[in-house]
C-alpha cells in the first residue's frame, strides 16, 4: 500500500522544474568562481561540476515515480504516438550508433551528456500533458518571470557594474567578447546562450501581449528584447525576427498589440543606439554580417568552419562517432584520439551529421518535420493555445541551430525538449 506523503503530482514536478532552472541560471557563475573554466582536476571539482547533471537525474527519478503512480509504465508507453516514437528512434539510434562509431566510451559519454542527456525532458512534458494546459502555462509564466529577473540584473551589471563582467571574463581566461560593444551575457557568460534565452522570453511576453494588453507584458517584453539586442547574437536576433513576423501574421487582427510591439522594439533599439553612442552601427552590422554569411563570403570564420565541417562529413558520411565533433571534440580530444571534427561548433545540423552521419541527421529531420506539420495544422485552426507559442519556439531554436549548436546548450536546452514533448501530446489529444 502506497503512502500518501510520497505521492508525486504534476504540481510537484513543475515546482521541481522551476528549482532546476533557478539552479541552471546561477550555476555557471558559481562554477566559475569556485573552479574556473578549466576541466575538473579532482573528484571534488568533478562532483561540483556535475551538480546540474545530478539535478537532472533527480528530475528523471521523480518523473519515473510519478508515471508509476499516476498512469503506470505500461499504459504510459502504450500511449506513445507517432511523433514520440520518431524522436525516440532518433535518440536511441544516435546514442548507440554514435557510441559504436566513436570507439571511445569516455568521449562518447561527454557527447551524450551534451546533446542527448536532456532529451529525457520530452517524457516529462508528455507526463504534464495529461494535465490541463493551465499547468504548463503557469510553469511558463513563472519560468519567464525568473528569466526577466536575471535579465534585469544583467542590465544592472552591464551598465553600473561592468567590472563584474570583466572579472568573470578574466576567470574564463579570455577577453570580453565584443563587436562594437561589449556583448551582454551575465550569469550564463555566453552571449549566444544568453541571446537564445532572451529571444525565447521576448517571444513569450509578445505571445502573452496578444492575449492581454497589460503593461506588465510590454515592460517584460522591452527588458528581454533589449537584452537580446545587447547580446549582439546574430542567430537568436534573426530567429526572433522571423518568429515575430509569424506571430504578427497569426494574430493580424490584434493590430493594437502588433503596433505596441513595434513601438516597444523601435524605442528599445533607439535607446540602445543613443545611450551607447553607436551612430547606427548596430543596424549596419546586423544587415551587413547577415548578408555576408548568407552569401557565404570567403574570409568569414563561420563560413570557413562550415566548409571544413561539410568537407569532413563528405569524407565520412556515416559519422565519426558521438563526441567526435563540435564542442566536445574541441575541448576533450586531440590527434591521438583518432579522426575528429573540432570545427563543427557553429551549426548543430552539421555537427550531428559529422557525429552520427547522414542517417542520424535524417532521423532528426523526419521527426522534426512530422512534429512541425502536425502542430502547424493544429495551430492554424486553434491559435489561442500554448501550442502556438511552443511551435514558434520550436522553429526559433531550429532556425538558430543552423548557425549555432543551439541544441547543445546544456542544461537550458532541456526546456526545448520539455515543451516539444508536452506539445506533441496535446496536439494528438486535441485532434482526437
Amino acid at each position: 500500500m502506497e503512502t500518501r506523503w510520497f505521492q508525486i503530482s504534476s504540481r510537484t514536478i513543475t515546482r521541481m522544474l522551476l528549482g532546476f532552472y533557478l539552479l541552471a541560471w546561477v550555476f555557471p557563475t558559481i562554477r566559475l568562481l569556485l573552479i574556473g573554466a578549466h576541466a575538473s582536476a579532482s573528484w571534488l571539482e568533478l562532483i561540483l561540476s556535475a551538480i546540474p547533471d545530478m539535478a537532472i537525474l533527480l528530475m528523471y527519478s521523480a518523473t519515473a515515480l510519478a508515471i508509476h503512480q499516476q498512469v503506470g509504465w505500461r499504459k504510459f508507453i502504450a500511449s506513445f504516438n507517432g511523433i514520440d516514437k520518431m524522436f525516440l528512434v532518433f535518440v536511441l539510434f544516435n546514442v548507440l550508433w554514435g557510441a559504436w562509431r566513436a570507439n571511445d566510451l569516455v568521449i562518447a559519454g561527454y557527447g551524450f551528456r551534451l546533446t542527448y542527456f536532456a532529451t529525457g525532458f520530452y517524457l516529462i512534458g508528455k507526463l504534464l500533458a495529461a494535465d490541463s494546459d493551465t499547468r504548463i502555462e503557469n510553469f511558463l509564466k513563472n519560468f519567464f518571470l525568473l528569466t526577466v529577473i536575471f535579465a534585469s540584473l544583467s542590465w544592472l551589471i552591464y551598465f553600473f557594474y561592468p567590472e563584474v563582467n570583466a572579472r568573470m571574463t578574466a576567470i574564463m581566461g579570455g577577453q570580453e567578447l565584443a563587436y562594437f560593444i561589449i556583448r551582454m551575457s551575465a550569469f550564463v557568460w555566453s552571449p549566444t546562450v544568453f541571446g537564445t534565452l532572451m529571444a525565447m522570453a521576448a517571444t513569450w511576453f509578445l505571445y502573452r501581449a496578444y492575449h492581454d494588453l497589460d503593461a506588465a507584458n510590454f515592460i517584460c517584453f522591452a527588458i528581454t528584447f533589449s537584452c537580446l539586442v545587447m547580446s549582439v547574437s546574430r542567430g537568436p536576433i534573426l530567429a526572433y525576427t522571423i518568429t515575430f513576423v509569424m506571430l504578427a501574421v497569426l494574430f493580424h487582427k490584434n493590430y493594437k498589440s502588433n503596433l505596441a510591439a513595434l513601438l516597444v522594439m523601435g524605442l528599445a533599439l533607439f535607446f540602445i543606439d543613443w545611450y551607447l553612442a553607436l551612430g547606427g552601427k548596430l543596424f549596419y552590422w546586423l544587415l551587413g554580417s547577415t548578408f555576408d554569411t548568407l552569401s557565404l563570403r570567403e574570409g568569414l570564420s563561420r563560413v570557413e568552419l562550415w566548409e571544413r565541417s561539410f568537407a569532413a562529413f563528405v569524407a565520412n558520411p556515416m559519422g565519426y562517432g558521438l563526441g567526435k565533433a563540435g564542442h566536445v571534440a574541441l575541448r576533450f580530444t586531440d590527434t591521438t584520439t583518432g579522426p575528429v571534427v573540432i570545427y563543427a561548433t557553429d551549426g548543430w545540423f552539421l555537427k550531428i551529421a559529422c557525429e552520427t552521419g547522414i542517417v542520424g541527421l535524417i532521423l532528426y529531420l523526419v521527426a522534426a518535420a512530422a512534429y512541425f506539420f502536425r502542430a502547424a495544422k493544429f495551430v492554424w485552426n486553434q491559435r489561442h493555445t500554448v501550442v502556438t507559442f511552443i511551435l514558434i519556439i520550436f522553429l526559433q531554436v531550429n532556425a538558430t541551430a543552423v548557425v549555432s549548436n543551439t541544441l547543445d546548450y546544456f542544461p537550458f536546452i532541456t526546456l526545448f525538449w520539455l515543451l516539444v514533448g508536452f506539445s506533441a501530446q496535446r496536439v494528438y489529444h486535441y485532434q482526437s
